[in-house]
């Protein structure tokens, strides 16, 4: 907002600098205006960003950036013997102890002495029931996949969500039925989650990678 001396106050629109997502956010926080949408900058401007995002990238921009995408995919699955699905390990836990009202006596019983383990999908998916090979230094076996969760924060805020940060973590987890259910699909390539592990997995360890397929 600036004044002048002969013109009321004036709204500007923040220039786009090759953000265009993040310009449109702070348009509509700073600038929008409720009782006058059509002559609000954020509302004119949110509008101008219908138009595709990818448009001013030349055609071998976006090959070479395709081209560096398969390149990583091949270099990975040929790390791994070919493998189509890879999981990166970054946090390793046993399961907690589960309060039984809030799992379910059926999922106490099923995830003891299981394994939980977060980190990120470097190809393909991963979904419950699969069967897993676990690569932990020169050793491989095989664990079942019992949970699949899509996660953004770390393993114990997961397994222990009102845990006060600091503090000793509480012996019992909080976690309820609703967060012991898989999700459909799966975790798929390029995104952080929990995998719960069967007990054959408990060697399994950070910098460690399972692999499928």
């Amino acid at each position: 907002m600036y004044y002048t001396d002969d013109e009321p106050a004036t709204l500007e629109k923040a220039p786009d600098a090759g953000r265009p997502i993040l310009t449109m956010l702070r348009n509509d926080f700073l600038y929008a205006d409720p009782l006058d949408p059509v002559n609000s900058t954020a509302f004119s401007y949110t509008g101008a960003l219908r138009s595709d995002p990818l448009a001013k990238l030349r055609s071998n921009q976006i090959k070479d950036e395709l081209a560096s995408i398969d390149a990583y995919k091949q270099e990975v699955s040929k790390r791994f013997g070919g493998a189509k699905n890879v999981f990166e390990v970054l946090e390793v836990a046993l399961m907690p102890k589960l309060k039984s009202f809030c799992a379910g006596l059926p999922n106490i019983k099923r995830l003891k002495g299981t394994i939980a383990i977060a980190g990120n999908v470097r190809l393909g998916a991963f979904a419950a029931g699969d069967i897993v090979t676990v690569h932990h230094g020169g050793m491989r076996y095989s664990a079942k996949v019992l949970i699949n969760r899509a996660t953004t924060g770390f393993l114990r805020w997961w397994m222990f969500p009102n845990a006060i940060i600091g503090q000793p973590l509480p012996t019992v987890s909080t976690i309820d039925s609703s967060d012991l259910i898989p999700e459909k699909g799966g975790l798929t390539e390029g995104w952080h989650g929990v995998l719960v592990l069967s007990p054959e997995a408990s060697d399994v360890a950070p910098g460690d990678a399972l692999t499928l397929g």
